[in-house]
């Protein structure tokens, strides 16, 4: 398909890969679709970034951007808000993940600009994500050619992610067979559901049934590394509890000098849940561990991995890592959780109530290396972990799956 403008005009089709975790409070609202609010600026940012010459003398970039939404479907759209079921979104409130095809029209008077939006526009969808969570993959669309059938060639896909990137080595999920025999809705939330388990043994680990140790603590400690969750065992938490112990013969000895705050590197996170057992007689106490950055400077700070999903293929995404993040001091502040569970018959605490603790300098961490070593451990681990279906997922051929084993992750040929 040969894009170009026509009386000014400029009109394309969009696919939905990913569904987008919409903005509005209710996906029910009227036209509930990508928003050109959050499109342009990043699409004007894409462009300047590309094409600074063509551009040095715009100060704007004189273009207007619209969405007509066509059909959307909303997942969950009749369940309640605490029971809707979004992976890696963990607010309850009234969003919905929103299965959306719209069509993007550009109006645009300029020669140049309009040659620059045409050149551009299919690899600028191929690399950006939207909405909320966009970097653990959601709200992810291309641009539809017609005349291959709404196809997206796979092969150009991944040699443009690993050009815009600038990638030596691309890895990819491929949940064609997993997703294949459920529904539209089912194989959505299957594909968030395999990206949380990934992300959660490479960085943080699992610890429910099957324990498996986060994969960024012994990559750390292995350069001699102690990590935040180790020292806030040690440090404040007055009687760290488990009720797995396969936790406790699978902790591999720390035989580190140095404490950081590690789980950083992969995005900063407000707080930690641990359980503490400050009772004689009765079960532990919830304990929240609130993260804050010293200088106040640094509220949040995003993963440098990213996911793009495009044909139920799961492409994980190295960026670089912010400098503002190496050698940076938190504090670590023990709190009980009294929402949780009652706090009565708790012992007097022991230890300090709070811990500081600083992020491992830009030597003691190269990302590319991470994971590449964090994706053989995936998959040694994976085998351990299934995912289950929830009652209402059927397969489309009436069939009940009621586990499914983790897809391995492979390098991109």
């Amino acid at each position: 398909m040969d894009m170009e403008f026509r009386n000014c005009k400029l009109e394309l089709d969009l696919k939905c890969h990913a569904p987008i975790i919409h903005f509005q409070p209710s996906a029910n609202a009227k036209g509930a679709t990508l928003r050109a609010s959050e499109v342009k600026p990043k699409f004007d940012k894409y462009l300047w970034t590309k094409e600074p010459e063509e551009l040095a003398t715009y100060e704007l970039l004189p273009y207007k951007m619209k969405f007509i939404a066509k059909k959307k479907e909303v997942i969950d759209e009749k369940v309640a808000d605490e029971y809707v079921d979004i992976p890696l979104y963990y607010a309850k409130d009234q969003k919905r993940m929103v299965i959306t095809n719209p069509k993007i029209v550009f109006t645009c008077f300029d020669p140049t600009l309009q040659k620059l939006i045409v050149k551009h526009i299919k690899k600028f969808f191929i690399v950006t994500n939207f909405g909320a969570v966009q970097g653990k993959g959601y709200g992810s669309f291309t641009v539809i050619d017609p005349e291959k059938n709404d196809q997206v060639e796979q092969e150009n896909v991944e040699k443009i992610l690993m050009e815009e990137f600038g990638l030596k080595t691309l890895y990819k999920i491929d949940c064609k067979k997993l997703s294949e025999k459920l529904s539209k809705f089912d194989a959505a939330k299957m594909i968030f559901r395999v990206i949380e388990n990934f992300y959660k043994i490479i960085k943080g680990g699992i610890n429910h049934k099957n324990y498996i140790k986060g994969f960024l603590f012994i990559y750390m400690n292995e350069k001699g590394i102690k990590n935040e969750k180790a020292a806030l065992k040690t440090e404040i938490i007055d009687n760290p509890y488990s009720s797995n112990q396969n936790k406790v013969t699978q902790e591999s000895q720390i035989n580190s000098h140095k404490e950081c705050y590690v789980r950083a590197l992969l995005g900063l996170s407000s707080s930690f849940a641990f359980k503490d057992q400050r009772r004689k007689n009765g079960g532990p106490v919830d304990v929240n561990i609130k993260i804050s950055h010293t200088a106040e400077t640094i509220e949040r700070f995003p993963s440098p991995l990213t996911f793009k999903v495009i044909n139920n293929i799961v492409y994980i995404i190295p960026k670089k890592i912010d400098e503002r993040i190496w050698e940076k001091e938190f504090v670590f502040t023990y709190e009980l959780d009294k929402k949780r569970g009652h706090v009565h018959g708790i012992q007097p605490k022991e230890k300090p109530e709070e811990l500081e603790l600083y992020t491992p300098d830009s030597n003691e961490f190269c990302l590319e290396d991470f994971l590449e070593e964090a994706v053989k451990y995936y998959n040694e681990k994976r085998n351990k972990i299934t995912i289950k279906l929830a009652n209402n997922e059927a397969t489309k051929d009436g069939s009940k799956r009621k586990e499914i084993e983790l897809p391995q992750v492979v390098e991109v040929k």
